[in-house]
């Protein structure tokens, strides 16, 4: 039992964490998409509604990268 079986299970560990976050960031942005930008739900979005959504989007992911970039250059 050498340490390949291990760094094999670390990798596999870590890919299912990345997979966990990616999945808590998108619901993160879509529940802060429909507070702030679905006033009446309805069987589909309109115009300025889709633009909110991906202003908010936008603006989540570049302060997830700010807080991320200022974490690394901690480091």
């Amino acid at each position: 039992m050498g340490g390949g079986g291990g760094s094999n299970f670390e990798n596999e560990l870590r890919l299912e964490q990345q997979k966990i976050m990616i999945q808590q960031v998108m619901f993160k942005l879509t529940e802060l998409s429909f507070e702030k930008c679905v006033t009446k739900p309805s069987s589909s979005l309109s115009s300025s509604e889709k633009a909110c959504i991906e202003a908010v989007a936008n603006k989540y992911i570049d302060a997830s990268e700010f807080v991320v970039g200022q974490f690394s250059g901690q480091r």
